[in-house]
């Protein structure tokens, strides 16, 4: 499941426990309750996500379908709509990916708007041409939207590459990706002055390799904003006429 934490204008959603966080119906459903309350505190806040284990997300729950295309159509179509939520949301999103992300769980990551992932562990992840299942059309505009570097989307979706955070970094198109340490810190008081002086990045620890920045927003971002201004929550519907 996953519980959600208010820290000054900071929420951190948390996947919890040492499992591999399957995306099945329950957590799907916490995760997208979880998103409703954040989304309720409008504009400026911030929303960061994490888990718990050596796993941030292993994807869908691939275990429940027991093989069943049927079932498997119903996860598919239960996680589309985080992904609107997460690009509807009216404020910045940051995935601390702790540990490795794969398939639904990648897809998880790359909904958010900025991406901050471990220097010593964790791999990125997508794993259907190993596995031999389809990429859901919404998966692929999403893929095509954040990865921009036509080699760096076929090694993703075609080579099936597992990507470390050095990697992930220097693809040209995935800019918010930053190698870290990262560690809990002590919770912060709920004072005007701190949740100011906090940064989304709050678990964030001094980096490994670069500075832990927030890039400029990724094009994705640019239209989420104008989906918004225009009303629409629809997740790149025009990639999937």
């Amino acid at each position: 499941m996953c519980t959600l934490e208010q820290r000054g204008r900071v929420f951190v959603l948390t996947l919890t426990g040492d499992g591999e966080h399957w995306l099945g119906h329950s957590l799907i459903g916490s995760i997208r309750s979880a998103l409703s309350s954040v989304a309720a505190a409008g504009p400026g806040a911030a929303l960061v996500t994490v888990a718990e284990g050596r796993f941030f997300s292993n994807g869908l729950d691939i275990g429940w379908t027991g093989g069943s295309r049927a079932r498997l159509g119903e996860l598919v179509q239960a996680l589309r709509p985080i992904a609107s939520d997460l690009l509807a949301l009216p404020m910045p999103t940051i995935a601390a990916v702790t540990g490795h992300a794969a398939a639904g769980g990648f897809f998880l990551a790359l909904c958010h708007d900025y991406r901050l992932m471990r220097a010593d562990r964790g791999v990125l992840y997508m794993s259907e041409i190993d596995i031999g299942l389809p990429l859901p059309p919404y998966f692929v505009a999403l893929l095509r939207a954040k990865i921009t570097a036509a080699q760096a989307l076929r090694d993703v979706i075609l080579r099936g590459k597992k990507l470390r955070a050095a990697e992930a970094k220097e693809m040209a198109s995935w800019t918010s990706f930053a190698p870290v340490q990262l560690k809990r810190r002590p919770r912060p008081s709920s004072s005007p002055s701190s949740s100011r002086q906090g940064s989304g990045t709050g678990a964030c620890t001094r980096p490994l390799e670069s500075p832990c920045t927030l890039r400029p927003a990724a094009p994705l971002e640019l239209q989420r904003r104008a989906m918004r201004r225009r009303g629409s929550t629809s997740l790149l519907s025009s990639e999937e006429s």
